[in-house]
């Protein structure tokens, strides 16, 4: 930037840092790293309804840990975290189930947001496209609003949290704003796979 144009730029204004090239090759090798594993190990098929179950089964009182640890590490390379919590409603019924996959979940999506944001930093402030910029201003004057209505919408994408990483957005506000987002979603989930329980006769 030349002397004139730092010259012209308000007092008090912001600076927005181009983003470290370095960070975002170590992001892009993190999105390579976590495909490949989840390409090798076969995520999708290894984390399979019967297999949760029988591991949480077999870690007894501690299930509920093992269950939210295997629904952060899912969230991570990309299993549908809507599997887990219709599995939350089968081993633990809709109340209690609906309640043990909501904070899963949040755990889930917030461990999704550290690694991102830690790995990443914040490219999209550095961002000068104007869609981009109208988004960042949104997230800006209202955080906890703006994820929880993206929360509502996008619900577990793996996406959604790589995405708001990558921006200003405050922890506190992101976790905020999906715990609020995430009711709806969770809520309807659970009461779904609890009444197809009942309709099917399956014990949960």
């Amino acid at each position: 930037m030349s002397d004139e144009a730092q010259t012209a730029a308000p007092a008090g204004a912001p600076t927005r840092r181009a983003p470290s090239r370095g960070r975002l090759v170590l992001l892009a090798l993190l999105f390579v790293a976590l495909f490949v594993v989840g390409y090798l190990l076969d995520a999708p098929a290894y984390l399979t309804e019967e297999r949760i179950v029988r591991l949480v089964e077999e870690a007894g009182p501690w299930g509920f840990v093992t269950f939210a640890a295997l629904f952060a590490l899912a969230e991570l390379v990309h299993v549908p975290g809507i599997l887990f919590i219709a599995i939350g409603s089968m081993l633990w019924g809709p109340w209690a189930g609906a309640a043990i996959s909501y904070v899963s979940a949040l755990l889930s999506i917030s461990v999704a947001f550290v690694v991102v944001r830690r790995v990443g930093g914040q490219p999209l402030a550095a961002m000068e496209r104007p869609w981009l910029r109208l988004a960042m201003l949104r997230l800006e004057t209202r955080p906890v609003a703006t994820v929880a209505v993206l929360r509502l919408v996008f619900f577990m994408l793996p996406a959604l949290n790589y995405v708001l990483a990558l921006t200003p957005v405050r922890f506190r506000d992101f976790v905020v704003g999906s715990a609020l987002g995430l009711v709806p979603g969770v809520a309807l989930v659970s009461s779904g796979v609890s009444g197809l329980a009942g309709w099917l006769g399956w014990g949960a």
